[in-house]
């Protein structure tokens, strides 16, 4: 998710309103109330009645209780989020997907891991015009974890320019079939941004949520 996407989020509201009707306690105390008051003396209401109606309003205090809390727990899981969310500005996370940041001549590392082990897998770096500029033959592998080393150089050994690169993964077993790799990349976070009670991770010109984080390292 790009950081344009999340400050293009926002929340929308139905041109029409519709007003939500609904029996707290007090309102039902008193509809209990004025049923006692005004029962046919000569059919008054039994026994029975009146226990399962007493029961119904303890289940509805009990609801909005749990209702509370819930709402609470909710709140205090927010601030939690967002104060671990901040705490992480700074730190290196791993999360899912296919980028490279190149940056005075470093590249950030890329890992990937295999669905089941192959004979030859060969790693594509493209830059920001989808053009291939670096290619790697890596061989044999098993379904370990795989970090690219890459030196930042092309194809024909000439530094690139910094930036964000992409990186796919090709694989085959011995029968020649294709192999599918999970990707990961290695960011910085730069920054946090809010929106819709939702923290998001900012690196770039890309924001992550927390649930996006499989790794966490220092600076």
């Amino acid at each position: 998710m790009t950081v344009e996407a999340v400050s293009g989020i926002t929340s929308t509201s139905s041109t029409s309103t519709i007003t939500e009707q609904t029996l707290g306690q007090e309102a039902f105390l008193e509809l209990l109330v004025v049923q006692l008051q005004n029962q046919d003396p000569l059919d008054p209401v039994t026994n029975e009645d009146l226990v399962a109606q007493l029961a119904t309003f303890s289940s509805l205090e009990q609801l909005v209780a749990v209702n509370e809390n819930l709402e609470e727990i909710a709140l205090l899981e927010t601030s939690m989020n967002n104060s671990e969310a901040v705490n992480l500005i700074g730190k290196q996370i791993t999360v899912s997907g296919d980028l490279i940041t190149l940056k005075d001549g470093e590249a950030s590392t890329p890992s990937f891991v295999l669905e089941d082990s192959a004979t030859s897998v060969t790693v594509e770096i493209r830059n920001s015009d989808g053009i291939v500029v670096r290619t790697m033959e890596l061989g044999s592998l098993d379904t370990s974890l795989q970090e690219v080393e890459w030196d930042g150089l092309d194809n024909n050994g000439e530094a690139l320019e910094d930036g964000t690169y992409t990186y796919s993964v090709t694989a085959s077993g011995e029968d020649g079939l294709p192999v599918s790799a999970d990707q990961y990349c290695r960011v910085l976070v730069e920054g946090v941004t809010f929106s819709d009670g939702y923290a998001y991770l900012i690196s770039g010109d890309y924001a992550y949520v927390l649930s996006d984080i499989i790794e966490v390292r220092g600076e």
